[in-house]
């Protein structure tokens, strides 16, 4: 169990690390609407065009989390160069991404202000939640990277267009937390705000959300 506790921290401080390095490349900004937009682009992460629950599954007798949770998430990859297309490209099930929450400050940190702010502070972030691909789909919803059998290989063709779905897993234990913070506290749904997608590397992706 130590070894697993050890691994488990290494491996949140890494992807701490990812996200710091991969988010200010977006640069952030508040919108004329007040909404987070996005005027740069990031190897490792994508802003989101839509985050969308399509299963939530009773819990089991005995439990009050629920069963499973799964959501789509698209994003497109049009501002990327053919190279980091092919490697968005490429995510599969169970790999493990993580779904942020941008929300930067209306006026930038003095340079003060920024020796003294956490990294969450300085890059506007919210929350972080992760999740585990069950497959992804091009533009015209036809499956990719798919092993299981549904597409035969002699049927497959490269990926229409620049937008993609990808369907996740969402832990459940989380989301039954955030939801029941929310309603006690009053607070905001922390699964309406996520506007940007991380990927890692896959050498580094071998941790379960």
């Amino acid at each position: 169990l130590r070894n697993f506790n050890l691994f488990r921290l290494e491996s949140t401080y890494e992807i701490r690390e990812d996200i710091q390095e991969a988010v200010p490349h977006l640069h952030s900004y508040i919108g004329k609407e007040g909404e987070t937009a996005f005027r740069g682009w990031s190897r490792m992460a994508v802003p989101i065009k839509e985050f969308k629950i399509t299963e939530l599954k009773q819990p089991n007798i005995g439990e009050v989390k629920p069963a499973s949770l799964t959501a789509t998430v698209t994003y497109s990859i049009s501002s990327y160069p053919a190279k980091m297309k092919a490697e968005w490209d490429s995510l599969k099930e169970h790999d493990v991404l993580f779904l942020l929450s941008i929300r930067p400050l209306f006026e930038p940190l003095s340079e003060e202000e920024a020796e003294k702010a956490t990294v969450p502070e300085k890059l506007g972030l919210l929350y972080v939640r992760g999740c585990e691909v069950i497959e992804v789909a091009d533009e015209e919803g036809v499956l990719m990277n798919d092993f299981t059998g549904r597409i035969k290989r002699d049927e497959w063709k490269p990926p229409k267009g620049n937008v993609r779905t990808v369907t996740v897993s969402m832990d459940t234990a989380q989301y039954h937390m955030d939801v029941s913070d929310a309603a006690a506290k009053g607070g905001e749904d922390v699964y309406s705000t996520f506007n940007v997608l991380v990927r890692r590397k896959p050498k580094e992706n071998n941790f379960k959300a």
